[in-house]
């Protein structure tokens, strides 16, 4: 989206509307937040940061910890989410 902001001002217009980013958020973390957040576009970011940093990040943990024949104590959540 970054990119195509750059193409054109119609472009940038385009990727600043914020339905566009509720649908985004919808079709990618299929949840909706019980009230508007002030900007879709805002929780999108947070959202991807959220599951870049941490979900991302845990997972490469384990297959490391997988590939060495250990496994890290993982909370119970985590694990039900891998399953």
């Amino acid at each position: 989206m970054r990119r195509f902001e750059q193409v054109s001002r119609a472009s940038r217009h385009a990727a600043s509307d914020d339905l566009l980013w509720r649908a985004l958020l919808l079709e990618r973390f299929g949840w909706r937040p019980l009230e508007a957040p002030p900007s879709w576009r805002q929780l999108y970011r947070f959202q991807h940061e959220l599951f870049s940093r941490v979900v991302l990040q845990r997972t490469s943990e384990v297959l490391m910890h997988m590939r060495m024949g250990s496994l890290p104590v993982l909370p119970r959540m985590f694990m039900q989410a891998m399953a």
